[in-house]
């Protein structure tokens, strides 16, 4: 799949956990996902639309597609949104691996957080827009 300029492979499963994290990141759903809902999220992301529904997530997609993928008042639509988290964090575990960056637990927070291996700096990413008022809550 490609984020712009970068092409990265991911195995269907690392896929579609990363679809699901994106889109809790960027409060889009409230809850876990079950196996369906996931494999709804990602098609959505990938072709815009889901072929086959499995689950009410689809029905969710389709009564709010109007405003999940045609308004800019997060700086575009979720899809572009989704496929930002999800390679912004695929680029981000690549320099993980080549040993460019570390992970450290920031106790104050009780979150991760990437750093530089030398100057232990964090790395600061980019803030994220909220879709908190359209979130899916699973099982509803």
């Amino acid at each position: 799949m490609e984020y712009g300029e970068y092409m990265f492979a991911f195995s269907e499963v690392d896929f579609i956990q990363r679809t699901e994290r994106a889109a809790r990141s960027l409060e889009l759903v409230s809850a876990p996902l079950d196996e369906d809902e996931m494999l709804d999220l990602a098609e959505f992301m990938v072709h815009n639309t889901i072929g086959s529904p499995r689950f009410p997530l689809a029905d969710y997609i389709d009564d709010n597609h109007e405003i999940l993928v045609r308004d800019k008042r997060n700086d575009g639509n979720i899809i572009k949104w989704l496929r930002r988290v999800v390679f912004s964090e695929a680029m981000l575990d690549q320099h993980l691996l080549q040993g460019h960056l570390d992970v450290e637990f920031d106790e104050a927070t009780g979150n991760f957080k990437y750093v530089y291996p030398v100057s232990r700096e964090e790395i600061k990413l980019r803030p994220q827009p909220s879709w908190s008022d359209l979130a899916y809550e699973p099982g509803k």
